[in-house]
């Protein structure tokens, strides 16, 4: 299902280069904070569907964790779904 919206989202939103998100999806398994939040930006802004999507995200790295930690509440609040409990925790730590 996640590969369904990307695709449709690339197919609708022609000024975003997706190969490299699907590509980083596949080879990690999952989207950096950072990566997630432009993607949901880009699938609100073209009307398309997520609901239901398992999107997940990565923080294995340090720097993947500072991103989930500088986030505006905004942002997070809009990633929040997706993140693991672990992952809200490292949110709680940085807030």
């Amino acid at each position: 299902m996640t590969s369904n919206t990307l695709i449709t989202l690339a197919r609708k939103d022609g000024e975003f280069n997706i190969d490299s998100f699907i590509g980083y999806y596949q080879d990690r398994g999952a989207f950096t904070p950072d990566q997630l939040s432009m993607l949901l930006w880009r699938l609100d802004e073209h009307d398309i569907p997520r609901d239901g999507v398992p999107f997940k995200v990565i923080i294995k790295r340090n720097r993947e964790r500072e991103q989930l930690r500088s986030m505006p509440g905004w942002k997070l609040r809009k990633l929040w779904p997706y993140l693991s409990e672990h992952q809200r925790a490292v949110c709680r730590e940085g807030h």
